[in-house]
């Protein structure tokens, strides 16, 4: 487009001869409608109980008598008493390193 006919359109734009061209208007939408949903209980995340304490304590000796050596341990919240009790459950490892046998 030439210089000159560009600068007549603006100028007749400016004067407000020719009409702006405007955003075609938008038809009135209804407000979004929520349903509302169930109440619903969340489980608690697992969390697996913490020991607190045993006996006797890490790094402890233990001498062999007649009597069995006892290992207690105390949970951080009530255990199941077979699956507590069962020896499978536990691995007890002697100085060097090397797994210790357990009897029930």
């Amino acid at each position: 487009m030439p210089l000159r006919k560009m600068i007549a359109k603006l100028q007749q734009k400016w004067s407000g001869r020719i009409a702006s061209r405007r955003a075609p208007k938008l038809k009135s939408r209804r407000a979004l409608e929520l349903e509302l949903l169930e109440t619903r209980d969340l489980l608690a995340v697992s969390i697996a109980p913490k020991i607190l304490a045993v006996t006797p304590p890490n790094g402890s000796s233990v001498v062999e008598t007649s009597s069995p050596n006892v290992i207690k341990v105390t949970y951080s919240e009530a255990m199941n008493v077979a699956q507590a009790t069962n020896s499978a459950n536990y691995l007890v490892f002697g100085p060097n390193g090397a797994a210790v046998s357990i009897t029930p």
